[in-house]
């Protein structure tokens, strides 16, 4: 009788998944912008505990979720991607299309 009672609970009890670390996400969100400026038409990101969609029409919105990561826990990637790294060249955003900032001349 306690054996039932047992397995009776232990179909109720839901299973968790571990939230993304922060490099985690900054690198699905990286990934993704990638994807987009080369031509893929929708892309999913994991946000912590939900699926978002993006397509090119909304890349802005997913290179300021990049922004807001890279505010956190950044790398090389996440600072070339915005334009942040220490050299005059660096990926800029122009209308859902990447092009290299090649200084002056």
């Amino acid at each position: 009788m306690e054996n039932e009672k047992n397995a009776c609970c232990e179909t109720d009890i839901a299973k968790v998944e571990a939230l993304p670390t922060c490099q985690a996400m900054i690198t699905s969100a990286i990934n993704a912008y990638h994807a987009l400026a080369t031509g893929t038409k929708e892309v999913e990101v994991f946000f912590r505990d939900q699926k978002v969609r993006y397509t090119e029409s909304n890349m802005p919105m997913l290179l300021d979720y990049i922004k807001n990561l890279h505010s956190t826990c950044g790398n090389d990637l996440s600072a070339a991607i915005l334009g942040l790294n220490n050299t005059r060249r660096g990926l800029r955003y122009f209308g859902g299309k990447q092009k290299i900032n090649r200084g002056c001349c």
